[in-house]
This record gives C-alpha cells, structure tokens and sequence, in this order.
C-alpha cells in the first residue's frame, strides 16, 4: 500500500539486484543510495523520454519486479521462496528436502527465524511444508503452483 509521498519498491530479480550492488560497490555507497540517485536525476533532469526511447515502462519493469502474489513478503520471507525454488531448479526437484538449519545456514538466518518465515509463507499459500516426526529430520517443501496461492 502506498502511502501519500512514500513509495515502497521491491525487486524481484537477481541479476538485476546484483548489478545494481554491482554499481554501488563501484561507486562505494550504499545500494539503496545509488537506486534513489538515479531516480531523482532521471525525474529532475527530464530524461524519461530519452532513456525510454518510447518503450513503455510496464514493457521494461515487468519482468523486473515481484509478481502480484509476492507482494507483501518480508525480505526474508522472499529469500527463503527464493532460496527454496533455486535449490529445487538446481537439482530439477519438484520438492526439496531440508531441515530448517540448513535454510538457516545458507541464508544467514537463525533457524526459529526459518521457522516463522515458512509458517508465514504456508498461511500465505505459498508454499507446503511437510514436517517429519522427528525433530531434526528433514521437512519436505514444496513451492505451491500460481493457481493455488492466496489472493
């Protein structure tokens, strides 16, 4: 929800994030700094005709930008989906196999913040996870299809 004069932007896309981290570490500041620097010299300078060249923004943004669904997330909420869906395009799973340590571990969380996240994101209809009997064994989480994620 946008709020008079605040606007809250969320990319979705890694390639883009790490070019845009990319440029920040170039110019040494911060990756947000960098973002909002070229925004405020492309809308003070007039030059969105020039950089468009007559495409059209939502030609350009869509591909860039969270889908309708993923809005909402917490940043690490949307690590974890993304975490989960790059392990299981790695091996061609259709669900991965994972303690939420191991989430943990690779993403830098604690593993009660993995925890809480995938009970979010599971009341959210996001995602599935089926938990073992025992603790410390592996849950199996599954990346719900687009037809059956909440509206």
């Amino acid at each position: 929800m946008m709020r008079r004069g605040t606007l809250y932007l969320s990319i979705g896309d890694r390639k883009l994030l790490t070019g845009i981290r990319r440029e920040a570490v170039r110019l040494n500041c911060d990756p947000v700094d960098f973002v909002v620097a070229l925004l405020v010299t492309v809308v003070r300078d007039k030059m969105s005709d020039s950089i468009l060249d007559g495409d059209r923004p939502e030609d350009i943004a869509t591909p860039y930008r969270l889908s309708r669904r993923d809005e909402g997330l917490t940043a690490r909420q949307y690590a974890i989906l993304d975490w989960i869906a790059a392990e299981m395009k790695k091996a061609d799973l259709k669900a991965l196999a994972c303690t939420y340590q191991e989430i943990a571990d690779a993403l830098g969380f604690g593993a009660s913040i993995v925890f809480k996240a995938a009970r979010a994101l599971e009341r959210k209809g996001m995602i599935s996870v089926e938990r073992p009997f025992r603790r410390c064994d592996r849950s199996l989480w599954m990346i719900l299809p687009k037809q059956e994620f909440a509206s």
